[in-house]
């Protein structure tokens, strides 16, 4: 299972087509949206068993195409079903962020939204994806400096300076 924190209107994307959206938290619960093609079923986990009316709806639904909506509560520890092998899990809640766990296949990428590229994924040569390697530009420049920063909160904040004041070895 993998856990991801997410706060208020921040992204979870399953696959290529299916992407969660925090829409409210609150000390009991949470509201998302699911974003997934129509042709797969998205239930709450204790629904998984559908009627014979939900069956003669679903086959309705896997002649259209396109990405279907669907805005769901739930509270610590429900689940919400996509398809036949996607599990999201509500694990805690606690202020304005919530931590879900995902379960779903090895060969399905999770992701936080604000981790997708528009770049087409790059094969490596045993036919694995991988991150596509671009020239240094803004956006690396400005994760270096965060990663600076984080390094000098670690020290203690004194940066290139030794503890005495002294400027350290470059």
């Amino acid at each position: 299972m993998l856990v991801l924190s997410r706060k208020l209107q921040e992204k979870i994307q399953i696959g290529d087509d299916i992407t969660i959206t925090i829409l409210g938290i609150n000390g009991r619960g949470i509201r998302a949206r699911v974003e997934a093609p129509r042709k797969l079923r998205v239930l709450r986990a204790e629904l998984d068993v559908p009627t014979p009316g939900q069956v003669a709806e679903l086959k309705d639904k896997e002649e259209k195409t396109g990405i279907g909506k669907l805005v769901l509560s739930r509270k610590l520890n429900e689940k919400i079903k996509i398809g036949d092998d996607i599990v999201i899990t509500i694990l805690s809640i606690k202020g304005r962020e919530v931590r879900v766990g995902i379960e779903a296949p090895k060969e399905v990428r999770v992701l936080r939204a604000e981790l997708l590229r528009n770049d087409p994924p790059v094969e490596s040569s045993d036919g694995q994806e991988v991150a596509s390697v671009e020239e240094e530009g803004e956006e690396d420049s400005e994760l270096k400096k965060i990663l600076a920063r984080i390094k000098m909160s670690r020290r203690g904040g004194r940066g290139r300076r030794g503890r005495r004041g002294k400027t350290a070895a470059a």
